[in-house]
């Protein structure tokens, strides 16, 4: 049986980048730019009032200039202006041709026929310039920059429909068991309610994952092979249950039936000791345990990082150290432990953990609230540390970026 750091480093060694891929804009969002984006013109491509108000040819000694017209966003002007004229402009227009500035409304007087600037003024104010914010040719977006609405609102700003990015990767989830019922159906006797599937899918979904398909099994070679063979699309495959010592726990033969490669099965951890990785060609086999606490802990740990590095993510230390009484290790496996963090980054004071100790697996009750893992490596041989508070090092869930203190 591997430790949780082996095992952890042996499902990185077999994780790749997917290929690009272009995506439409609104697809695109949260993934990373496979290639630099050039502008494909000057931005702006004229000369733009940057204001309402009126743009001026100087020439004007008294500062009256008579007014030819108006002007508004989406029109042009078709003739120069001409010195001691101004069109009134409405902003985002072009500017005339010979304009030398615009003077927003509060700085003049109108009266109709003739308008009379009331401030100083600078050649060129109010204006944006054409080419002033980017060259045609010139490279505006980096090769793995993310996605994000700013970036949506550069690439849209020059017409791109789509653009090429490393996606992220299609995943399947297979919950096994008879006992199992989907949402939306009623229970019958020793009938349970699916609470891995859709967990499963948030925590995904919460990584940027678009495409999920979810399916059920029975406990028989059959149906599990049936299914296996269904997901042959998803890069990554989630199984839960089915993969312990039970005479009906079939997942590790239903993957070496289909051609998939074991390549650990059982990790020193608590909970999710039964953890099962797989591959077969560049699908990823992650054979989770049932009960529903081992299949958050090896999703997190195991799961995250490969659908982060397959889309090109570095791996992110969401890491900080707070202040918790944990009862020592003695059971000889590592113990991951649900916490919740309590604090504020503003103050020099640390964080404050409670740690959810000795529930069980199974128990999601008493655990929602939770936003980090704590890692409890085996107490060492003749340690009879007493159960008192410490500094503990621990890892933030996802979730705790929805929440107030990760801001």
């Amino acid at each position: 049986m591997i430790t949780p750091d082996e095992a952890l480093s042996t499902v990185l060694r077999n994780v790749a980048q997917l290929s690009p891929v272009c995506l439409s804009l609104a697809d695109a969002l949260g993934c990373r730019l496979s290639e630099d984006i050039q502008a494909p013109c000057d931005f702006p491509s004229f000369d733009r009032s940057m204001m309402d108000g009126f743009a001026v040819c100087l020439g004007s000694v008294s500062g009256r200039y008579r007014r030819m017209g108006i002007l508004k966003a989406g029109e042009s002007w078709p003739i120069p202006l001409h010195a001691g004229e101004c069109v009134e402009i409405m902003t985002g227009a072009p500017c005339p041709l010979g304009t030398d500035l615009v003077f927003p409304y509060e700085d003049v007087e109108s009266d109709g026929a003739w308008m009379t600037s009331t401030q100083n003024h600078e050649l060129g104010q109010y204006m944006s310039k054409r080419g002033s914010e980017c060259r045609n040719g010139e490279t505006v977006l980096k090769k793995g920059t993310i996605v994000t609405p700013l970036v949506i609102a550069v690439l849209a700003s020059f017409g791109q429909k789509t653009v090429p990015v490393i996606p992220p990767p299609q995943v399947a989830i297979i919950v096994t068991g008879r006992e199992i019922v989907r949402e939306g159906r009623f229970l019958e006797e020793a009938q349970i309610h699916d609470a891995n599937g859709p967990m499963l899918m948030a925590m995904a979904c919460m990584l940027g994952v678009t495409k999920i398909g979810s399916q059920s099994a029975d406990d028989d070679l059959f149906s599990l092979t049936q299914a296996l063979e269904q997901a042959s699309e998803a890069e990554v495959v989630l199984i839960t249950g089915g993969v312990s010592e039970g005479l009906f726990d079939l997942v590790p033969e239903a993957l070496q039936k289909t051609g998939a490669e074991i390549l650990f099965h059982k990790v020193s951890q608590k909970p999710g000791k039964p953890f099962l990785f797989a591959r077969k060609g560049g699908r990823l086999y992650f054979a989770l345990p049932g009960n529903p606490l081992s299949a958050h802990l090896c999703f997190h740990r195991y799961v995250t990082p490969v659908i982060r590095m397959m889309q090109g993510n570095i791996l992110p230390s969401f890491r900080d150290r707070g202040i918790a009484r944990i009862t020592p290790n003695q059971s000889g496996r590592t113990r991951f432990e649900l916490a919740r963090v309590q604090g504020d980054r503003g103050t020099d004071q640390p964080f404050r953990l409670t740690v959810y100790e000795g529930r069980h697996s199974s128990d999601l009750f008493s655990v929602h609230k939770a936003n980090s893992i704590v890692c409890v490596p085996p107490s060492k041989e003749g340690d009879t540390a007493s159960f008192k508070e410490k500094d503990w090092e621990f890892e933030w869930l996802e979730s705790a970026r929805m929440e107030d203190m990760w801001s």
